[in-house]
């Protein structure tokens, strides 16, 4: 198999298993904290607004409108920066990069940080704060801290206190979007 398909491949598997979505215009996961739970648009990061229980941009939730996404599109009732959201361009990824269908910051893997959103770096084909990646500083992260090698704002990372989070907070060892 080609390395560039398997780079694909594992970037789409990768954001389906972990179901990985960045906000497109902050580098927080907007429900990195409880499974995209939120009592309150305030839970669910910039721009991203709380539907029914869930952050709009979380596997399995809904969108109405673009407002509702964090500045990325919403394409038939999905946020595109959403794991199970699609793009058609990098229009539709608000800050980022539409590749393979998905945006780069949500596991569409990425060629340049530009791909990932403001202050991400993309690490071997994929962005510092996508599930799976890695970092090797803080600057890596887009303001949030390298923790043993990932992002404490990445899905499988994690947090000792809000510090570590950059814009976010730390609740129960998990980053938590904030504005």
């Amino acid at each position: 198999m080609p390395s560039r398909f398997k780079l694909v491949l594992l970037a789409l598997t990768s954001a389906v298993c972990f179901g990985a979505a960045l906000t497109a215009l902050d580098a927080t996961p907007a429900w990195a904290g409880s499974g995209g739970t939120c009592s309150s648009s305030s839970d669910c990061g910039p721009g991203v607004a709380c539907r029914s229980g869930k952050c709009a941009t979380a596997p399995g939730s809904s969108c109405s409108s673009k407002s509702d996404c964090g500045g990325a599109a919403c394409r038939s009732g999905k946020c595109a920066n959403a794991p199970d959201g699609t793009c058609s361009s990098s229009s539709d990824c608000g800050k980022g990069s539409c590749r393979s269908g998905k945006c780069a910051a949500g596991g569409g893997g990425c060629s340049s940080g530009s791909d990932c959103g403001p202050g991400v770096s993309c690490r071997s084909g994929k962005c510092a704060t996508a599930p799976g990646s890695s970092c090797s500083s803080k600057s890596d992260c887009g303001g949030a801290a390298c923790r043993s090698g990932k992002c404490a704002n990445a899905p499988d990372g994690s947090c000792s206190s809000s510090a570590d989070c950059g814009k976010g907070s730390c609740r129960s060892g998990k980053c938590s979007a904030g504005n």
